[in-house]
């Protein structure tokens, strides 16, 4: 797409923001995208991150994205520069919290008993990757729009072909459905 040129004459830089939707209104969403326009904004760019947690707000946007679910967020990206993306990260607390709830949980039915499975096998993890950042990711790589990734370390290139999810996309997954419900009630404890 290529750098744009704004009301003021200068260049403007538009940046998608793919983060997991469990990270929408938090302070570390925040300081991502302050980030993001600090990393982007040199040499006087004006930076406009293009942030799906945005369209959530407003009435017929979000009427827009549930009908239309990732296709909408896929056009967005298609409207940006660079795409920036950050894998989720598990903090002890979350993974303590999704102990006890397997712990709960576990003695159920056959389908359950592998869902809590496959939760045991993403606590040992980090960082996780969830479906919808996969694939606003390998859209963005498909498009030749530049990807880069929150690390530790600042933003950086992300050089692979391709970025796999660590969880299978709903609904033939209900481990997402399962994460998601999870993460809402450990931020109401």
């Amino acid at each position: 797409m290529g750098d744009s040129v704004g009301l003021s004459g200068s260049k403007v830089v538009f940046v998608y923001y793919a983060h997991p939707m469990f990270m929408y209104y938090t302070p570390e969403e925040e300081d991502v995208i302050k980030s993001i326009k600090e990393y982007f904004g040199k040499n006087g760019k004006e930076v406009v991150v293009i942030n799906p947690s945005e369209y959530e707000k407003i009435e017929s946007f979000k009427e827009i994205k549930k009908s239309k679910g990732m296709k909408f967020c896929l056009c967005l990206v298609e409207m940006a520069d660079y795409l920036v993306f950050q894998r989720y990260k598990i903090t002890e607390g979350f993974k303590k919290f999704l102990k006890e709830y397997m712990d709960e949980e576990s003695s159920g039915e056959e389908k359950v008993r592998k869902e809590m499975h496959k939760l045991r096998g993403l606590m040992k993890r980090e960082k996780i990757v969830t479906p919808g950042v996969a694939e606003e990711v390998n859209h963005a790589l498909e498009n030749d729009i530049p990807v880069y990734e929150i690390t530790e370390s600042g933003i950086e290139d992300f050089r692979e072909e391709e970025l796999k999810s660590d969880i299978s996309p709903p609904p033939e997954d209900t481990l997402y459905n399962t994460l998601k419900r999870c993460f809402q009630i450990s931020e109401v404890e």
